[in-house]
């Protein structure tokens, strides 16, 4: 009998242990996988209270490309040698803006190519050809959505090509899911208005702030909090410190963060608060499960006149339990490769 005692209450250590630690091995498992450090307990708790996010343009919604969003040759007739030329010498441009203006053309013959701050010049197919900056190129910047650069070949302007933020694919769903939490999404930018309000429409935030410094942003913060909201901070973490510092829960790419990623990405950072939550719910069923386990098993285990497969059954039973639930710990997979592989 003695024997049997001591058995099931091995049996309920063993229980309660796997029901505390192995959800939060598999969430952090699938945190380090993808460059999250979860933080400290009191982060991890903090996280279940957020109901408001304020998200940085730069690295959440946005993946730091640039894409073409219009063409404005000189000429109608002329957009193809606008997309030609342009896209052929901008293969050369090493950096977003070249990236995607790259994408109008596939490579010519270049020669003589020449990379400056304000731009790049070259010869595609031996016409000299420049694109860059509105003022280098000896053009006005006509202003509006995005960033224009202009267009010379043989010493004439061919047209502009406006460039703007890319906004990542997922980041509506991504807003969708942190608003099924409970948490709503508010952008931020140094960009124009014009510019941050584009971004929120194509991430589906109905709330945006454009041209703020990051050094204002730790005030934005502040008066959402006197509005009776719980915020988390995300974005970089080293131009806007007092945003950071400001925040409930600050979500940044420096050890100073309460949470931190290497990818903001905005589908990351809903897949982080869903975690988190499913492991508190998680945590809280297997402690249910193992008190009613412990109060079925124990009192039985006492009674000389069962046989001990009976508490056991109950212990295999809570076990299995534990199992199903412990296994909804994580969120489904979105992306199958850690921010590094990317």
């Amino acid at each position: 009998m003695t024997m049997t005692v001591l058995l099931v209450l091995l049996g309920l250590l063993l229980l309660a242990g796997i029901g505390e630690l192995a959800p939060r091995f598999l969430a952090s498992r699938w945190a380090s996988a993808r460059g999250v450090d979860l933080g400290t307990t009191r982060a991890r708790r903090a996280a279940h209270r957020i109901d408001s996010v304020l998200l940085d343009a730069v690295g959440t919604v946005t993946d730091g490309e640039l894409d073409v969003i219009g063409l404005d040759p000189v000429e109608p007739e002329h957009e193809q040698n606008l997309r030609w030329f342009a896209g052929a010498l901008a293969h050369a441009l090493p950096d977003p803006v070249g990236r995607a203006v790259a994408q109008l053309a596939a490579r010519g013959r270049l020669s003589n190519v020449e990379i400056r701050a304000e731009g790049i010049a070259g010869s595609v197919d031996r016409h000299p050809v420049r694109v860059g900056h509105p003022d280098w190129i000896g053009v006005e910047d006509t202003g509006g959505l995005g960033h224009r650069v202009a267009v010379e070949v043989d010493q004439r302007l061919l047209g502009r090509i406006t460039v703007a933020a890319s906004v990542r694919d997922d980041a509506a769903d991504a807003v969708r899911r942190l608003v099924d939490l409970g948490i709503e999404s508010f952008l931020v930018a140094d960009e124009p208005s014009r510019d941050t309000d584009r971004l929120a429409d194509a991430a589906g935030i109905a709330s945006r702030w454009g041209a703020t410094a990051p050094e204002k942003r730790g005030r934005l913060v502040a008066e959402l909090q006197e509005q009776g909201r719980v915020i988390a901070m995300v974005g970089p973490s080293a131009p806007q410190p007092e945003a950071h510092a400001q925040a409930d829960l600050s979500v940044g790419d420096g050890p100073e963060a309460d949470l931190t990623m290497r990818d903001l990405d905005v589908s990351l950072v809903a897949d982080t608060f869903t975690l988190l939550r499913s492991l508190r719910r998680v945590l809280a069923a297997n402690r249910v499960i193992a008190l009613v386990t412990v109060l079925l098993a124990l009192p039985l285990t006492l009674l000389a006149t069962l046989p001990w497969s009976v508490p056991a059954g109950l212990l295999g039973g809570g076990l299995v339990m534990v199992v199903v639930a412990t296994t909804a710990t994580t969120p489904p997979v979105r992306r199958a490769t850690t921010p590094d592989a990317q």
